[in-house]
């Protein structure tokens, strides 16, 4: 992981806990090359070039966008839609949704702009964020259309 001060790290035991790390993660870029379940040790983890929301108030007023690691613990089953694993295509992260089963456990969905989506059935949310680089500047700022 980075040595930068600005280096941001989150975990997360909770739905409330999933809302923050979903709002870091807003915009993030990624690949299906940049994703991987690994059934034996439970994780699932993808590497997504992260939007940095949390300086658009500083006096950098450049946008830019930091490399960040993120994984998920106690994964079941993983299941994929509008995702072709053969493309390498930029997907970019929208949000995580999180909905809780009755017997504890709960699926995060982590949906994508045109419609793609990755379900995650886990055992209880055990999920962690990291960044793993200093930032770049970023191309453009992200923006989404008003509905």
């Amino acid at each position: 992981m980075s040595e930068t001060p600005d280096a941001i790290r989150l975990r997360a035991e909770d739905g409330d806990d999933l809302v923050v790390i979903a709002a870091m993660l807003q915009d993030a870029i990624t690949r299906p090359a940049d994703m991987g379940f690994d059934r034996r040790a439970r994780r699932f983890a993808l590497v997504f070039n992260r939007y940095a929301w949390e300086r658009e108030g500083s006096t950098q007023a450049r946008p830019e966008r930091v490399r960040t690691g993120m994984h998920f613990g106690g994964v079941l089953d993983v299941k994929m839609k509008g995702i072709d694993r053969r493309k390498h295509d930029p997907l970019a992260l929208l949000t995580i949704r999180q909905a809780e089963g009755p017997d504890g456990t709960a699926t995060l969905s982590l949906d994508f702009a045109g419609g793609g989506s990755i379900r995650l059935a886990v055992e209880c949310i055990e999920a962690e964020m990291a960044d793993l680089t200093t930032p770049w500047p970023a191309k453009s700022r992200p923006t989404h259309p008003e509905s």
